[in-house]
């Protein structure tokens, strides 16, 4: 079979216009048209091929799990993601909040997850003093696509900081 590679990786293998996995130019996703030949049936649209070892490429039968939805596949990748929680055999160990405000903060949350600052605290992308010049400038009726120039950040995270929902690097212009 002739086969190609899909923008997103996936392994694309050319079985007619008139198949019912095919695009518009007559391919169709190795793996679905390979889970397909497994169970023996057409798949449910809402069914999920994962790829166990998580290899786009790698389309052998042992490797694919037909999954009922999307929500079992979040499952799926969730379970296998544990490199990045709290070794079993390792210390809670307390480290300095990576923006520079200096907190003290556990390594791990109470899930075992990593984390290197603490909740509502981003990079030192931008000081107290630059804080307090964006909520001047804010107030004096500069529109965001002009502030999105002048700090080089999106207008979002602007917002977040004028409304108080992040703070500075240093926590001292935390908008109450």
């Amino acid at each position: 079979m002739k086969k190609s590679r899909h923008s997103q990786g996936y392994i694309l293998i050319l079985v007619g216009k008139e198949h019912h996995l095919a695009d518009q130019n007559g391919y169709a996703l190795e793996h679905r048209y390979i889970a397909e030949q497994m169970l023996g049936r057409r798949l449910d649209k809402q069914e999920i091929v994962h790829h166990r070892d998580h290899n786009k490429k790698n389309n052998h039968p042992d490797n694919l799990e037909v999954l009922p939805n999307r929500a079992h596949h979040c499952r799926a990748h969730a379970k296998n993601d544990i490199s990045k929680r709290k070794p079993i055999d390792s210390d809670n160990k307390r480290i300095t909040c990576a923006c520079g405000c200096g907190a003290r903060i556990m390594k791990y949350d109470k899930y075992g997850r990593s984390r290197d600052r603490k909740l509502g605290h981003y990079a030192k992308w931008m000081n107290a003093d630059e804080v307090k010049q964006l909520i001047f400038d804010r107030n004096s009726g500069v529109v965001w696509s002009e502030l999105e120039i002048k700090y080089g950040r999106p207008a979002r995270s602007l917002r977040r900081i004028v409304s108080g929902k992040r703070c500075c690097a240093d926590n001292s212009a935390r908008i109450k």
